[in-house]
């Protein structure tokens, strides 16, 4: 449970660094793609912290390019 919060005190803190300036230099996309990564990021830093086992996203990225190459093929030929 240290961990967790632990985890959570680092991603404030970071938060706090960065988030000011963006708002400050009125940069909204930059601030929802910093959010964007942030937010998952820190979701499975605290699942790995509570020993919950993160599926490996490289599997899901391959079954999609996979089924998007066939897709392609058969609309090449």
């Amino acid at each position: 449970m240290m961990m967790v919060l632990l985890s959570i005190v680092i991603f404030i803190f970071i938060a706090l660094i960065e988030v000011p300036g963006l708002l400050r230099k009125n940069q909204k996309r930059e601030l929802i793609a910093f959010v964007a990564l942030l937010l998952p990021g820190m979701a499975i830093t605290i699942m790995l912290s509570l020993n919950i086992r993160v599926p490996n996203p490289v599997k899901g990225i391959e079954y999609l390019v996979q089924h998007l190459l066939q897709y392609l093929s058969t609309i090449m030929t």
